[in-house]
């Protein structure tokens, strides 16, 4: 098979490092299989520094590991994207030696270290389209943040197509902070997408009994990254609020992040330590069982691109409570399927969610709304917005 692109994202394309980037790059390999060469790090025993072939859950890809991490859920000494740019330009001409001169990228590390190689085509993705400095999790990183996004826009002007994965509000803010760096006629919207084979309904009952949680309780779910920037306080504080009326409810956090010693704090000064439960990491068919699981979802990000997080519930059909984050009002129908809050009172929220709770024909709206981010559509999708990964 003729490897048309690489794809090159510092991670393992396995479980390392979480986050919806690396889902996005697991399913570039699910889409396009070996037609897609992987550059990216190691957390095994795979060969740092030189080409490999590998199997990734069925496809088989050449990989070049140009660094080896040991796998942490907490913040690393040195910045992720300080170590993946000095180590990806150790091995410049061992990746180009492959041959492949089309590149896709989604980290500004990444695009920052490679724009000037000697690519004839590139794609780059925004997986959200804010300041990636600007919520940052090291104390003063904000203070570079215009800088970084300076040189990141000047980068983007190799890039033939950039793919932004937000709403068009956000992207119409992102080319007015680019002062004209960045051509509009080069980016095309593409949202999140689901793999629908692993995110779909299935008896609520039975995801209970698998959880071990009571079938005649209230089961609220939350999932991601637990930093932050997904605003983990105001969900305990409107669950907090929420249980007055419903005492019976369980809130679970799906997910792993640097904050979570913080978060087990909040919920255990807030008397919710028997209500409230930090699963840690989860496979994507355990995330399916705690969606199935539950009643309602709840999302309460400050800043997203097309949250992943939301698509895998709408996927799961189960009513949403957000705050207006980019895609937000995309994904949910007021009242339908869901609310979109513009308030971080927990009251406000915690109202919004014994709305949604008690919301009919939710499985209607959702599956009317689902066809547009399935995975099925990922590869026809992708080779119109950038030809080069065409057959």
């Amino acid at each position: 098979m003729e490897i048309k692109s690489l794809l090159i994202e510092g991670c393992n394309y396995s479980d390392y490092p979480l986050g919806g980037q690396l889902t996005f790059a697991k399913q570039m390999v699910k889409a396009f299989g070996g037609r897609i060469a992987l550059v990216g790090i190691s957390t095994d025993n795979t060969p740092v520094g030189e080409w490999v072939d590998r199997d990734f859950k069925g496809a088989r890809c050449k990989f070049f590991s140009f660094a080896k991490r040991r796998p942490v859920s907490g913040r690393p000494i040195v910045p992720a994207r300080i170590a993946v740019y000095k180590e990806l330009r150790k091995y410049r001409e061992k990746i180009l030696s492959l041959g492949v001169k089309n590149v896709f990228v989604q980290a500004p590390e990444v695009m920052l270290c490679i724009s000037k190689w000697p690519w004839e085509r590139l794609c780059y993705r925004f997986a959200g389209v804010e300041n990636p400095l600007s919520m940052s999790r090291y104390p003063g990183a904000g203070l570079f943040s215009r800088v970084f996004e300076s040189r990141l826009f000047h980068a983007l002007r190799r890039a033939d197509v950039i793919l932004a994965t937000a709403d068009r509000p956000a992207i119409e803010e992102m080319l007015r902070r680019s002062n004209g760096r960045l051509q509009a006629d080069k980016i095309v919207q593409f949202s999140t997408r689901v793999n629908t084979s692993v995110f779909f309904p299935f008896d609520k009952a039975h995801a209970r009994n698998s959880l071990k949680v009571p079938l005649n309780s209230t089961v609220i779910v939350t999932s991601g990254r637990i930093n932050r920037g997904k605003d983990w306080e105001l969900i305990v504080d409107a669950f907090k609020v929420f249980t007055a009326a419903r005492p019976d409810s369980y809130l679970f956090f799906v997910g792993d992040g640097e904050d979570r010693d913080k978060l087990q704090e909040k919920i255990d000064s807030s008397a919710l330590g028997d209500r409230v439960v930090i699963t840690g990491y989860k496979s994507h068919d355990d995330v399916a069982t705690y969606l199935n699981a539950a009643d309602l979802f709840v999302f309460g990000s400050y800043k997203e691109g097309w949250p992943t997080a939301l698509i895998e519930a709408l996927a799961c059909n189960k009513p949403i409570v957000t705050t207006d984050v980019s895609g937000a009002k995309a994904i949910v129908r007021e009242g339908e399927n869901g609310f979109v809050t513009d308030s971080r009172e927990p009251w406000a929220f915690a109202d919004a969610m014994r709305q949604a709770i008690t919301l009919e024909h939710v499985e209607n709206c959702s599956r009317s709304e689902l066809s547009k981010y399935s995975l099925e559509n990922m590869a026809s999708d992708m080779e119109r917005a950038w030809p080069p990964l065409k057959i």
